[in-house]
């Protein structure tokens, strides 16, 4: 299991790198730091999910959940 773990983290972090290599991602991100807010701020919207703070029983629902937790992380990385 820890292995499956650093190898997510791995692949967000090799996402960061190749955006700021392309120019995609602001170039003073750190992706380590990156690849942890994204797997942090995804087990938090999780555990809303479990705990029923954050609703998402329809389509419509999951979509908004998916457009914020889009938005709100990627509309701060562009360049």
């Amino acid at each position: 299991k820890v292995t499956a773990f650093n190898h997510a983290f791995a692949v967000v972090e090799q996402i960061l790198e190749t955006g700021k290599r392309e120019g995609t991602i602001k170039r003073d991100i750190q992706p380590t730091v990156g690849a942890y807010i994204f797997f942090g701020s995804l087990e938090t919207v999780c555990t809303g999910f479990t705990l029923g703070a954050i609703k998402c029983s329809t389509k419509e629902e999951a979509e908004m959940v998916k457009k914020t937790f889009r938005q709100i992380l990627l509309e701060g990385l562009k360049a």
